[in-house]
Parts: structure tokens; C-alpha cells; sequence
């Protein structure tokens, strides 16, 4: 039976009721991590690194133009870096989505919003220091988690949506556990932070 449960936190749960217990402590154990730790999609554009170049090939390997951050918006990564650093100064940040991927690993789906959230609340944040809900692959499909009061079904069904192409490339081979490369090491190779 699918229902909607209160995550402790007045957030909104699409899950299972009779999983409420594992799914209360997956969350906490989640906001626990550092948000620096999530995975990340993109790269930084020129950047010649082993990782780097991996993630490029890797993407293109699974039809995965965008793995230089920017290209998908068309920004130039200078372009890039002011867009983020706007955004850090938001009164309200948005949510951001992480994506649990089959293999348990935790992706920031929202990269800009992600790196935007390490400038305004530096490096060493946490998780649960900022705004977030969860798209998690287990079992049969997809989970919401933690949704904010706010977000209406069309948004939920993007989320999904755009949650299940990290899930796709991932189970076409796009990123092996031998290939690991964080929000946090974007936010550092990338200069998005203060001292540019």
C-alpha cells in the first residue's frame, strides 16, 4: 500500500507505509552526509584530468553530451561560475534533488542549485543544512522523499523524469563505481567558490 508519510521534518513521503521506520532512518542518514560527498554529473570544461576525460568519454559512450557543466545551458564555464554565484544569493534556494541510484549512490541532480548551495553555506555543509528531497530507485521503481510542501504533481513527475536518466545512463554503463567524481570536487576545481 502506497501512501503519504510525514518524514519527521513536515515534508511529504511517497513510499510504502510499511517501510516508515527504514525510510525515517535512511533520511536521517542521509542529511547527515556532506553535500560535497554527492555525485556529480558534470566536469569542468578544458579541464584535462584523468577523471575528467573519463567523464567526457564516458557520457558520450551512453549519448551523454552535457558532462562539461554549462554545455547544457549553453554557458561559457566563466558565464557558468557568475550564474552560480547569483543564485547562492537568493534569499530562497531551491530544493535540491538528490537522486539515490539502484547501486546506492547519491547524485545531485541539480548541479547548479548543489554548487550554489556550497558557496552561500561553504564546503564543510551538510545535507540537511539545505533544502532537498529524494528520488530513490529501489524495488519496483521510483520514490519521492522528503518532498517540500510546495511541489505540485507536475513537478513531482519531472523530478522522476529527470531522475530516471541518471538511473538509465548508470545501467548503460555511463558511470562505474571505478569512476567517482563529487560536487565537491566541482565546487573546487570549478573556483565556484568566494575567492575566484
Amino acid at each position: 500500500m502506497t501512501n503519504n508519510l510525514n518524514s519527521g521534518d513536515g515534508r511529504t513521503c511517497l513510499t510504502r507505509v510499511d517501510q516508515a521506520e527504514e525510510i525515517i532512518a535512511e533520511l536521517a542518514s542521509i542529511r547527515a552526509r556532506p553535500l560535497a560527498d554527492l555525485q556529480s554529473k558534470h566536469t569542468v570544461p578544458g579541464d584535462m584530468s584523468p577523471v575528467s576525460i573519463a567523464l567526457r568519454r564516458l557520457g558520450a559512450d551512453v549519448g551523454y553530451p552535457y558532462a562539461d557543466i554549462g554545455t547544457d545551458h549553453r554557458r561559457d564555464h566563466g558565464a557558468d561560475r557568475v550564474y552560480v554565484a547569483r543564485m547562492a544569493v537568493e534569499a530562497q534556494l531551491r530544493p535540491i534533488k538528490i537522486v539515490i541510484t539502484r547501486c546506492n549512490r547519491l547524485w545531485a541532480d541539480n548541479t547548479h542549485w548543489a554548487l550554489a548551495a556550497l558557496r552561500k553555506f561553504g564546503p564543510g555543509c551538510h545535507i540537511g543544512d539545505v533544502e532537498h528531497y529524494v528520488v530513490r530507485f529501489v524495488g519496483m521503481g521510483p520514490e519521492l522523499l522528503a518532498l517540500p510542501p510546495t511541489m505540485g504533481e507536475a513537478e513531482r513527475r519531472e523530478a522522476i523524469r529527470l531522475a530516471s536518466s541518471i538511473q538509465t545512463r548508470l545501467d548503460a554503463g555511463w558511470r562505474p563505481h571505478s569512476v567517482s567524481y563529487t560536487i565537491g570536487q566541482l565546487f573546487r576545481d570549478g573556483r565556484y567558490g568566494r575567492a575566484q
